[in-house]
């Protein structure tokens, strides 16, 4: 069970985000494949690394990095099942 607060990861309106954070720090999204159709979850990435949560942490946002979503148009039950 998480302590801290988390938020789930979606099907996002948008292809790419970036937050500038107030610690001068930027929190980024980038997807790939995003289209009215392709509303799922492939695969994931955080900084680089392979990451098969479905949700993320608010202190992994506030420290600053990249997500990034590869979006299709049926569901992956291999990913987010960490």
């Amino acid at each position: 069970m998480h302590t801290n607060l988390c938020y789930e990861l979606t099907s996002p309106l948008f292809d790419r985000i970036t937050w500038n954070l107030p610690n001068g720090k930027t929190f980024t999204v980038n997807v790939s494949g995003n289209s009215a159709e392709n509303v799922y979850i492939q695969s994931a990435t955080w900084n680089g690394k392979s990451y098969n949560r479905c949700y993320i942490d608010h202190s992994d946002i506030v420290n600053g990095g990249t997500l990034e979503l590869v979006m299709g148009n049926s569901p992956n039950i291999e990913w987010g099942v960490e």
